[in-house]
């Protein structure tokens, strides 16, 4: 929230500006001064239904891809982030693949243009999960009341655990959850899901 507006990736965790993001779609995304509560400063809009932000080198298609978001998260993974607003029927916030060659994983929404209620998924797919859901596990208690939600999401393949949080309260939870099936080729994306480029 007090970094730079734009998309450079000054996480440290690999030299800075290895996974820059960058639009795709329309383009059409801004930063504006709309912090949840207790934060400061900008944060992405992704305002159009057209755009979305993919990340460099999370693909085996790009030049100097870096397996960050593959190898290095196969076993474990921790990911948290606010959201304002719900993607539409089964898109994602965000994604590495999860859905085309039963490949890879995503947080996205199902069925709350569908009737089905409001659904937030933790999406791995070829895990053999026995808990809620299998791939697609979640809650169908997900809002749609356009205020900040904080949503955690944690998987670890030597305990077969998986959990989703919102607001600090457990969504759901899946047990016998080993190695997924990893996207190599796909994109982490941002609002989007690469699909094969």
């Amino acid at each position: 929230f007090t970094g730079a507006t734009n998309l450079n990736d000054v996480s440290g965790y690999q030299p800075t500006n290895t996974h820059d993001g960058y639009a795709v779609g329309g383009g059409n995304y801004n930063f504006v001064q709309d912090a949840p509560s207790g934060h400061h400063g900008k944060v992405l809009n992704l305002f159009a239904s057209d755009t979305g932000i993919a990340i460099n080198n999370s693909s085996t298609a790009d030049g100097a891809y870096t397996n960050t978001f593959d190898d290095t998260m196969h076993e474990n993974m921790t990911f948290a982030f606010y959201a304002k607003g719900y993607p539409n029927n089964w898109n994602p916030w965000f994604a590495k693949g999860g859905d085309d060659n039963n490949q890879g994983w995503s947080m996205r929404t199902i069925g709350w243009s569908a009737g089905w209620g409001n659904w937030e998924i933790f999406t791995m797919r070829g895990t053999g999960a026995t808990g809620s859901g299998g791939d697609d596990m979640g809650n169908n208690s997900g809002t749609t009341d356009g205020a900040w939600h904080h949503y955690t999401g944690t998987f670890n393949a030597s305990t077969g655990v998986r959990t989703l949080y919102r607001d600090g309260a457990q969504e759901a939870q899946s047990t016998g959850n080993g190695l997924y099936n990893m996207s190599i080729t796909a994109h982490l994306g941002i609002g989007v899901k690469d699909r094969g480029n």
